[in-house]
């Protein structure tokens, strides 16, 4: 398995896989040997996809806001949207229910959920 990093850039044929920075240079990835089945990657080591995604909603939350909130001013950074779309699953409703809430008390907008 080759793990790619930020800024790779990878194009597909029947040749195999080329990596390639933004400027188009070739980049060399060493490949690694996995030990896992793919259904144990996708559920993460929890016994169930319920409990994974109620545990990664922090991080979705987080990684979804990273950049936009200014801690020291107690305010944010968004686009010149009326509505601020938020990525939703159907087991992060609490969490949906609550950022909506928080974005008219804290914010004073609206934003709507959508499927990943």
């Amino acid at each position: 398995m080759l793990f790619l990093e930020d800024g790779d850039v990878v194009e597909l044929d029947r040749a195999g896989a080329r990596i390639t920075d933004l400027e188009g240079n070739p980049v060399v990835r060493k490949p690694r040997s996995v030990t896992w089945t793919a259904a144990q990657a996708e559920k993460a080591g929890y016994p169930h996809f319920m409990l994974k995604e109620i545990y990664e909603q922090p991080h979705a939350v987080t990684d979804t806001l990273r950049g936009r909130l200014l801690p020291d001013s107690h305010d944010a950074v968004l686009d010149d949207q009326e509505v601020t779309p938020l990525p939703a699953a159907w087991s992060s409703l609490p969490a949906d229910l609550l950022s909506r809430r928080l974005g008219w008390q804290v914010l004073g907008r609206e934003h709507r959920p959508h499927s990943l």
